[in-house]
Formats: C-alpha cells, sequence, structure tokens
C-alpha cells in the first residue's frame, strides 16, 4: 500500500467514487492506496469556487435572531456544511448545491481552469 503517487487512473477512481457518495474509506479499498492518501489528494486537488455575496449574502445561523449579522459581527457564526466540511470535502454532485449559499469545492481528476 505505500506508493508515493497516484496515477491518472486513480485520481479518476477518485473522482467517480466522490461523485458516487462513496466514503474515503471506500475509495481507498477500490485504489489499494491508504486513507489518509486519499484525503491529502483531496484536500490538496480541490478547487474553491467562492459564492457570490450579491445573490446569498446570509451565512450566518444566528441571522433570523439579530438580523444583521455579518462576518464581522461578535456573534457571527458561519452555515456548517456536513458533505463539504466533514464527510466528502467536496462538492461534487451535491443534491443541495442549487440552494447552497456556501462556498463550493469541486475536486476534478484533471485540474482545469473551469471557474
Amino acid at each position: 500500500m505505500k506508493n508515493s503517487h497516484l496515477t491518472l487512473e486513480d485520481r479518476q477512481a477518485i473522482q467517480e467514487g466522490l461523485e458516487k457518495g462513496l466514503s474515503r474509506t471506500e475509495i481507498s479499498k477500490i485504489i489499494n492506496k491508504d486513507i489518509s492518501t486519499i484525503a491529502k489528494e483531496i484536500k490538496n486537488r480541490r478547487k474553491l469556487k467562492p459564492s457570490n455575496p450579491f445573490n446569498n449574502p446570509i451565512t450566518c445561523t444566528k441571522f433570523k435572531q439579530c438580523g444583521i449579522c455579518h462576518g464581522k459581527c461578535s456573534e457571527y457564526n458561519e452555515i456548517k456544511c456536513a458533505r463539504r466540511d466533514r464527510k466528502v470535502g467536496i462538492c461534487n454532485l451535491c443534491p443541495d448545491i442549487s440552494k447552497c449559499r456556501l462556498d463550493k469545492y469541486f475536486y476534478r481528476a484533471i485540474l482545469l481552469n473551469l471557474f
């Protein structure tokens, strides 16, 4: 299991696994690599697509209580996304992507300037 590099086929398998909703553990078993290798690969090669602050400026969980929350407020608490922040780490094929107000991360086996 100790290999220093991932091939393009490995990266494509990671992308396919992520798009199927597989966990990092399941993907690591498919390509016979350590789970930490998969996690580092996703973290290092994901591409950020920032949210549009003009369309959906409210990203605070306490907005309904105070009505004026923003990033500089002392009570500011950003909305969390379990899929993006913990489970998978990316937003590829997320079912809630059209409603999401947060910054998005996308993983591609071949890095291109898509945004």
